[in-house]
Parts: structure tokens; sequence; C-alpha cells
């Protein structure tokens, strides 16, 4: 038997930034000590073509917000799996990242 926690929609709602939240829920579920951990999608804000026209600009806000967010969870022994959500990919230049 294994022991499984899913988590989902733990962006935040400014890009570049992840929720205090979501660290605490982090650190609650290390006292539970998962085998794994699923996050449904939605890690990031994403949709830098909003802010900007600039592939290079864009590309550079996704990369700051999923090194954010891999900050985060890679402090965090806990064992994750990933489904991305529309907020991750959501045309050719995230998909890339």
């Amino acid at each position: 038997s294994f022991t499984l926690a899913v988590v989902g929609d733990t962006r935040k709602w400014v890009p570049g930034e992840n929720p205090k939240t979501y660290d605490e829920i982090l650190t609650e579920l290390e006292l539970f000590s998962p085998d794994f951990v699923v996050n449904l999608g939605d890690m990031i804000f994403g949709y830098a073509s909003a802010f900007t026209s600039s592939e290079l600009l864009q590309k550079m806000m996704l990369e700051k917000e999923w090194d954010a967010f891999f900050s985060l969870i890679t402090k965090k022994d806990l064992n994750f799996r990933f489904v991305p959500g529309n907020h991750d990919i959501y045309d050719a230049l995230s998909y890339s990242i």
C-alpha cells in the first residue's frame, strides 16, 4: 500500500510569486510523509504573453516563475509528480520551457 497527497491550482495571482499558503501546505504534508504528492497543475501564473509581446521577456518571466516554484519544492522532503495545467502550458513557448 502507499499514501498519496493531491494538490492543485497552487499558483499565486501575481506572476513570479508562489503563495505562502502553498509552502505551508507542503510543510504540513511533510508531517504525513506521503509516498508521493501529485500536483494537478496551475503551478505558476503563466500567460506571460498577456504582459508583453516580446518572446524574450515572456521566456524570462516564465523561467523566473518556474525557478521560484522549483526552489520552493526542492526544499521539501516530498516526492512529486506533476500534471501541467492551462497556466503551465498554453502555447509553444510555455511548452518548450
